[in-house]
């Protein structure tokens, strides 16, 4: 083993061990601040070469310092702790694909600079560094989503085709229908985000092909990964969902996902974010987040409901609600049209949040709760949306909407309308209506 007593004082392996902590401890520094960022794994890679020649040391190290890495990632994934575990492995991910280019450098390098260097030699030390980096590249497949070494490392030349997922397989002469399924539990859509946020919740492939599962989520933002949308994150996915087992099925139990997202990065304003998932077999799927990034506070909410929030009277139908308007009950009761009609005061051309816990109190519900902002002139299908009746549990569900006012004719009384004309009982709480006064 080559020396040199400049570098550092102890022995060879002493030495060896050291430096090798160092650079981990480096790595699993910049993937956790900065993870993604190829050009800082390029450049890592870079002051791998650096160290171990400066310090002494042969290629054939550089690639001990790899298997080293390789291990211990291995070992942190079977343990089963699935956070440690993705956050090492997505900077060990960038660093097994550049490590075969530093390494054959660093061969050539060390021949040219012994006066050894022929072309007999130069080839052969491609033909065998290349022959290694693949099976490198293909051994850590079996401990790294390949999905990931796709999305981080080719991202800029995906196609909208690549994205899409099938909806019918054929599978032994028959077909098989996508049942890939996400519920990101939070945040809500249109929740007020500032800070450290997560995105949590749990994604399944009920399909039946035998094998079938989730292998990736991951978070972009602004627009579609295929039409220029930013990564933010992988998800770490497989955290143990004991609800999810129970109503699922035991196979579905390591089903959840967890991400942290720093929102002090992005400007305040209202953004989208896309949540992909990819089954083994069907491909990708996506749901959508809208949250409002109010870091700078350059967002104000000014609540319209209250005892002050117009002058008309409240119109109620087969249900009931409190003074204070945030508390409705659309009432039990079969073919019948529940509603209740509160007046309130909008701008036209203004943006309105409504905000409010549903749940029905019934089993039997059997039709769609609608909502909308509704007046003599004033009914238009963009101030309308609904609430399926198959989404209401008889647990709370936090429901927000973001509404547009459009065109409000002068003079025209609007009311904040719910109705329905299903049989089952519903409670609604915590109503709230805010005018959105913003960038």
């Amino acid at each position: 083993m080559k020396t040199n007593n400049n570098f550092l004082k102890p022995g060879g392996w002493s030495r060896f061990a050291i430096i090798c902590t160092v650079l981990i401890l480096l790595n699993l520094l910049i993937f956790y601040f900065l993870p993604g960022n190829i050009y800082l794994y390029l450049a890592y890679t870079l002051i791998v070469i650096f160290i171990f020649k400066v310090s002494g040391f042969s290629s054939k190290h550089i690639f001990i310092f790899s298997f080293i890495y390789l291990m211990l990632a291995s070992i942190i994934k079977l343990t089963g702790n699935c956070i440690l575990a993705h956050r090492w492995l997505d900077g060990l991910s960038f660093y097994v694909l550049s490590l075969p280019v530093t390494a054959t450098l660093t061969y050539i390098y060390e021949e040219k600079l012994e006066g050894k260097i022929s072309y007999k030699k130069r080839n052969r030390a491609y033909f065998y560094l290349s022959l290694f980096s693949i099976f490198i590249f293909m051994f850590s497949l079996v401990f790294v989503n390949r999905v990931y070494f796709e999305v981080c490392f080719f991202n800029k030349f995906y196609t909208e085709k690549y994205f899409n997922g099938e909806e019918i397989l054929r599978v032994n002469g028959e077909d098989v229908y996508n049942k890939m399924c996400i519920q990101i539990e939070t945040p809500h859509n249109y929740e007020v985000i500032d800070g450290i946020f997560t995105v949590e919740g749990w994604a399944i492939d009920e399909s039946k092909i035998p094998g079938t599962k989730i292998d990736y989520v991951g978070v972009w933002m602004d627009n579609k990964p295929a039409e220029g949308g930013k990564f933010i994150c992988r998800c770490d996915y497989g955290i143990d969902r004991e609800d999810v087992s129970k109503s699922k099925g035991d196979e579905y139990k390591k089903s959840g996902f967890y991400c942290e997202i720093d929102s002090n990065k992005f400007e305040d304003s209202l953004r989208k974010f896309y949540v992909y998932y990819h089954s083994n077999n069907f491909g990708w799927k996506y749901d959508v987040l809208e949250l409002f990034i109010n870091n700078k506070e350059s967002f104000i909410f000014e609540g319209i409901l209250g005892p002050d929030g117009a002058n008309k009277e409240i119109e109620q139908e087969h249900s009931s609600i409190v003074e204070d308007k945030r508390k409705i009950i659309l009432e039990e009761g079969e073919g019948v049209l529940k509603y209740v009609k509160i007046p309130i005061n909008i701008k036209s051309g203004q943006d309105y949040l409504v905000s409010f816990d549903i749940k029905r109190t019934s089993t039997h519900l059997d039709n769609d709760i609608f909502f909308d902002f509704f007046g003599d002139g004033y009914d238009n299908p963009a101030q309308e949306f609904k609430i399926e009746h198959t989404f209401i549990d008889r647990d709370y569900k936090k429901i927000n909407r973001l509404i547009n006012s459009g065109d409000v004719p002068d003079g025209t009384d609007v009311y904040f309308r719910v109705f329905t004309y299903s049989g089952g009982s519903v409670k609604i709480e915590n109503l709230a209506i805010y005018r959105v006064i913003g960038p």
